[in-house]
């Protein structure tokens, strides 16, 4: 699971000894990718488009990931400013807007 680099401490111990810890940094092995998927053509005025775009993630996310969207030409198609993709998913739902 993509979760970021996490901490863990290691301790030792032996009677008669003072005891020891020392912190390790465990970095991620999985490499974030985005992905974005839109239908290929759309006609204009066809209102809200459900569920006719997904972004996704290769990994499942470790917690709630909020996606920034945008459009170049609001005019034609209008996307809302952020997507969720819940934790332990993938995959978040657009619902775009040709006006």
């Amino acid at each position: 699971m993509l979760d970021g680099s996490q901490l863990a401490v290691l301790g030792a111990s032996v009677p008669g000894y003072a005891s020891s810890n020392a912190t390790i940094s465990v970095n991620d092995n999985e490499t974030a990718s985005l992905s974005l998927v839109l239908p290929a053509t759309v006609v204009e005025g066809s209102g809200v488009l459900t569920n006719a775009g997904t972004v996704s993630v290769n990994v499942p996310v470790g917690t709630n990931a909020t996606i920034n969207l945008s459009s170049s030409d609001t005019t034609e198609l209008i996307v809302p400013a952020t997507v969720v993709i819940p934790s332990g998913q993938n995959l978040g739902n657009i619902r775009p807007q040709c006006p």
